[in-house]
């Protein structure tokens, strides 16, 4: 496979995602509540931050976050990386993975995905 071909992110890569950026975490935790409209929301604006689109391209191509340079070109991969995982996967699968992501107390009412 040619390394510079992105993969659709397990749930699991997406949870350390998440775990490892802050602004990811944020994004999430600033949600009232997390309904399955507000999924893809709550991607796209994670995909935006260029640490965050880093990582989803870095992990989705399986290289290090150092070799990914910053700018439009990554944002917008990790926009479709994003795009391509909630589709391969189900909105409610990633609103699981977003409320497992934030402890309750940030303000998300745990087990509202609706």
């Amino acid at each position: 496979m040619n390394k510079d071909m992105d993969t659709i992110l397990s749930l699991e890569q997406l949870a350390q995602i998440i775990e490892r950026n802050p602004t990811a975490l944020a994004v999430v935790a600033n949600m009232p509540r997390i309904e399955i409209d507000d999924v893809a929301y709550a991607c796209s604006q994670m995909a935006t931050d260029m640490a965050v689109a880093r990582d989803l391209v870095a992990t989705s191509s399986g290289r290090l976050i150092e070799d990914v340079p910053g700018g439009w070109l990554t944002i917008i991969r990790a926009t479709i990386i994003t795009g391509l995982t909630i589709e391969a996967h189900s909105p409610q699968s990633i609103a699981g993975v977003l409320l497992s992501a934030v402890a309750p107390g940030f303000g998300n009412e745990a087990g509202s995905i609706q």
